[in-house]
């Protein structure tokens, strides 16, 4: 199993021991491919490959997003710009360099043998990979920050060819204004909104997309959703009483709760478990207090 999936179910297993913003314009009269099977079950992205690019576009990449689409043409490096392309954010690709804000996107990168591309990510004390925090301790990896500590000016000497953003709410957009205003490509990736864990591992394709291995992602995620289904059934089929589970840490006397319809509590019903607040409904995150 690769460590990207690791990263979304380490802590499972252990309670239970079983870009600059694209734009929002839409395309002028461009219609999604009806042949166009790629994306599976994410319900956040979508994806269209021509002959010399790919049309990626990103939906309601944020909590509370509503009707939000960033378009991002991924161009082939050394390739015209097809004169089609009247709307969105062109980046060239394959990536060589990017800025990593989630760990999820270091372990999907890192499955595809592309974390030497990796120059910057947010905060190095969540990274799973033992390679990626040796890096950073030699110094070839540089800690950001983020929100509203993110360091543009190391970004900017860093000179990525892409930033890899997560947003939590509407004003995350209003952090990378900076960036974009220099000429810093950057992409929202809202893998972590997805109610399905294997919706959100889909995701993957995406760092297929920028880096040019299209065909290899496809191969881990497919290979992913059957271990998946596996573990799964097996699972479902040899356990009787199911542990009640609590997730997470509280943050400024607040416990942040993910909902019964996000893919966390999919995970732990998967694995086994009752989540706690499996009968909640939400598209953001639930603030308890610490008496709740």
């Amino acid at each position: 199993m690769s460590a990207f999936f690791k990263n979304n179910i380490i802590i499972v297993l252990a309670v239970l021991a079983i870009s600059c913003q694209g734009s929002k314009t839409n395309i002028d009269n461009d219609k999604q491919d009806s042949d166009n099977q790629i994306v599976k079950n994410a319900k956040g992205f979508s994806i269209s490959r021509y002959d010399n690019y790919s049309r990626l576009t990103v939906m309601d990449p944020w909590q509370g997003a509503k009707g939000i689409k960033l378009v991002y043409y991924l161009v082939k490096r050394d390739s015209p710009v097809p004169p089609e392309i009247s709307a969105g954010k062109i980046i060239f690709v394959p990536v060589r360099s990017i800025v990593c804000m989630s760990t999820t996107h270091v372990g999907m990168i890192d499955a595809l043998g592309e974390s030497k591309s990796i120059t910057g990510i947010s905060t190095a004390g969540y990274a799973y990979s033992d390679e990626i925090t040796s890096r950073v301790k030699a110094g070839a990896i540089s800690e950001v920050g983020y929100e509203t500590s993110l360091n543009h000016e190391l970004i900017i000497k860093l000179s990525p060819d892409l930033v890899m953003m997560y947003g939590i709410g509407s004003e995350s957009s209003g952090h990378v204004n900076k960036l974009n205003e220099l000429g810093i490509n950057i992409m929202f990736n809202g893998d972590y909104l997805e109610t399905d864990p294997l919706a959100k591992a889909e995701w993957i394709k995406i760092l297929g997309a920028i880096y040019c291995k299209e065909e290899m992602a496809d191969s881990i995620y497919n290979k992913e959703v059957n271990d998946y289904n596996a573990v799964r059934d097996y699972v479902k089929e040899n356990t009787g009483s199911k542990p009640v589970v609590l997730l997470g840490l509280p943050f400024k006397d607040t416990w942040f709760i993910s909902p019964g319809n996000s893919f966390v509590s999919k995970l732990i019903e998967d694995a086994g478990g009752s989540y706690l607040w499996r009968n909640t409904t939400s598209s953001e995150s639930m603030p308890y207090g610490l008496e709740n």
